[in-house]
């Protein structure tokens, strides 16, 4: 198990980057390793919805997972519940001045044979997160 953090402020109102993230069919716009996301329970998004994403990391493989925490414009956890990596993921949301701070803490449990590639995996997702995360800002900042 590890544990990974990012955060970066993002120039775009707070409840317009909370309702864009937490709507985690978004995530193939900015999460480059998602190929596809979609929700697989219905209703509003919150605590107990579930969602499938299609991920090419060493290989396309589909992972589910649930909302385990939600909080409108502050807080959105994610845990998955299948695949031989699986993160749960806690996104806070603050106001920055006319923006948005957004910090994002992953605790990654491996299972299988992915642990003997454990020890490399902390670089390769702080990585990966950094570049999603600037990518979203990208993206939310261009609809300014």
């Amino acid at each position: 198990m590890f544990i990974m953090t990012e955060s970066i402020v993002i120039n775009h109102p707070l409840a317009e980057v909370f309702a864009f993230v937490s709507d985690l069919a978004n995530d193939p716009k900015y999460r480059h390793d998602i190929l596809e996301a979609k929700w697989t329970s219905s209703g509003a998004i919150g605590v107990g919805r579930t969602f499938e994403h299609l991920l090419n990391f060493m290989g396309r493989k589909r992972f589910h997972g649930r909302i385990t925490q939600y909080q409108p414009n502050h807080v959105i956890e994610i845990q998955y519940t299948s695949g031989p990596i699986q993160p749960t993921y806690k996104i806070t949301f603050e106001p920055s001045g006319s923006g948005t701070q957004i910090t994002h803490q992953s605790t990654v449990r491996i299972f299988g044979l992915y642990r003997l590639i454990e020890p490399m995996m902390p670089a390769m997702g702080k990585a990966r997160l950094a570049r999603d995360y600037r990518s979203l800002k990208s993206l939310l900042e261009e609809k300014l």
